[in-house]
């Protein structure tokens, strides 16, 4: 006697980062949304629309997506500014003296407008927020409140317990602060991508939500056929690539320039090493390569479609991360494990990227160490001279662990727990009212 299949479970996305959307944090959420729709759930995605109000749309994002993935666009209020740069700023500065704490937190209302209709006669079995658009969180949370949907937050970035403080004020804070507490409060569980950061988010609320959280690194898709992925040994210039942002003011590339004339300087690297930047603002370090003497070892290229951008990192020989701080988990170090290459981090030590980086068993040296820099980048272009180049193969069994589908078989895990552990169904529109 054969028991009756199981209902397809349904998930409701909700995230203000999507394609065709061009960013990190766009790629990575829809590497996610393919990863749980391969273990067998029904996705629907709310997000925004291709305008912006600071980030590019790159519509090759969209292929290979599902046709039965639902994606439900609503504008987002700020977005329609994303073509009047000096108007952005009047607008940014108004609301700042409102106390509005994030300029995307608009987009709550018409999100929320638009998709109840949905809630009524869909009523997913799970609701799914992913930061670091903090008004995922919320539209969620208040989705939670009305339809009383298990719902699982996902922090990949700070929020309440951002340190960097000087860039909003403090009744921005208290704003912020006050509506993290209230997720907190209706939160079933929570995804971290980093140890640092869930500690410091968890210590500001009661042990207990401590049950409620679960850690889960960013993950890595294996390479699409059409992406080339050379493997050179000792043939040519050593190409390294820096494929993403800067952080103006918190992590640059000053050190690595600076280590980089040394070696210039003690022998030309011409012809034997080449680094290429390629991000959303490497131009406006040009000075600094022009200051070192390094513009012919060094070029700087402005953002690019993700596709294009995966080609050069696939052309390159040595892959270079520099993180935001110690607590932020950088999306394109796992993007990097694609390609199964050396990889060069900058990193302090007492950092989520160090952990990692030391876990597959590549170099790591601190962004303001100029001898230690330079020291590494002397043995890498030894070994490349020597062909003597590759990635070890216990890296390579180790970066397997963070393919995206076992990071989803975690995920998959706490959010199958919660729809088992519910009461029942989500309740409707009425229902809701009367609860």
């Amino acid at each position: 006697m054969h028991s009756d299949p199981q209902p397809q479970r349904h998930v409701l996305i909700v995230s203000h980062n999507f394609p065709p959307i061009l960013g990190p944090d766009s790629v990575l959420m829809r590497m996610w949304a393919l990863a749980i729709h391969r273990r067998g759930w029904k996705v629907t995605v709310l997000t925004t629309t291709e305008r912006h109000w600071n980030l590019k749309a790159d519509p090759g994002l969209l292929e290979g997506l599902p046709p039965d993935m639902e994606i439900i666009r609503v504008a987002s209020p700020e977005g329609l500014l994303g073509r009047h740069p000096r108007l952005r700023k009047v607008v940014y500065r108004m609301l700042v003296a409102l106390g509005v704490s994030d300029i995307h937190l608009g987009w709550e209302y018409p999100a929320l407008r638009r998709i109840r209709p949905w809630m009524r006669e869909h009523r997913p079995d799970l609701i799914y927020s992913r930061q670091p658009k903090h008004v995922s969180a919320v539209v969620a949370m208040r989705l939670k409140q009305e339809f009383k949907v298990p719902w699982i937050a996902h922090f990949s970035d700070l929020w309440a317990a951002l340190p960097y403080r000087e860039h909003r004020t403090a009744r921005q804070w208290r704003a912020i602060e006050a509506r993290e507490a209230e997720e907190m409060k209706w939160v079933d569980a929570l995804l971290f991508v980093a140890k640092r950061a869930a500690d410091m988010t968890l210590a500001r609320y009661e042990p207990t939500l401590r049950d409620k959280a679960t850690l889960i690194r960013h993950g890595y898709e294996t390479l699409p056929a059409g992406v080339a992925n050379a493997h050179r040994t000792g043939v040519g210039e050593l190409r390294m690539i820096h494929a993403g942002a800067f952080y103006p003011g918190i992590s640059g590339p000053q050190g690595l320039f600076e280590a980089i004339s040394v070696l210039h300087r003690e022998r030309s690297l011409a012809g034997r090493f080449r680094l290429s930047c390629v991000g959303p603002d490497t131009m406006e370090h040009q000075p600094l390569v022009d200051r070192f003497g390094i513009a012919d070892v060094v070029s700087l290229e402005p953002i690019m479609p993700f596709a294009q951008a995966q080609q050069r990192v696939g052309e390159a020989d040595v892959l270079l991360v520099v993180p935001y701080d110690r607590t932020s988990m950088p999306t394109k170090l796992f993007e990097y494990f694609a390609f199964q290459k050396p990889i060069l981090g900058l990193a302090v030590e007492d950092s989520e990227t160090a952990d990692v980086m030391k876990d597959c068993l590549l170099p790591v040296v601190r962004p303001d160490d100029v001898q230690g820099i330079a020291e590494q980048l002397r043995l890498m272009l030894l070994r490349w001279e020597q062909n003597a180049w590759g990635l070890p193969e216990e890296s390579r069994a180790t970066i397997r662990r963070y393919h995206i589908d076992k990071q989803a078989e975690i995920a998959g895990m706490v959010m199958e727990g919660l729809v088992d552990a519910s009461d029942g169904p989500a309740l409707t529109h009425e229902q809701a009212d009367e609860s």
